[in-house]
């Protein structure tokens, strides 16, 4: 899955979801358009287990299924927004060319 913080839904295709064994539940009422204005072809939605480091995991319930194979899938920001280590502040001091820094 690609991190996408401009896309307003988390979107999966069908292939990525067959090939993870997810069941999709068909059936929607919204409408999804793509970074170009052009209208996405929804097949249903489908929910998942995410893991993002070895100490978060995000259930992700009534994700978008769509019809495309170009992304696999977006982590959007209907996930990423308020998730405290996922897309909170965070703070990187830099010690200097050829050191280490920390965030």
């Amino acid at each position: 899955m690609m991190v996408d913080t401009g896309a307003a839904v988390t979107i999966v295709t069908t292939a990525w979801a067959e090939a993870h064994g997810l069941k999709v539940k068909e059936g929607h009422n919204f409408a999804v358009r793509s970074a170009s204005g052009e209208g996405m072809k929804i097949q249903g939605t489908t929910s998942f287990t995410v893991q993002i480091t070895p100490m978060l995991e995000l259930d992700l319930a009534n994700i978008t299924v769509q019809e495309g194979s170009f992304y696999q899938g977006l982590l959007g920001m209907d996930v990423l927004a308020g998730k405290a280590g996922v897309m909170g502040p965070a703070i990187l001091k830099m010690s200097g060319p050829g050191t280490w820094g920390e965030i």
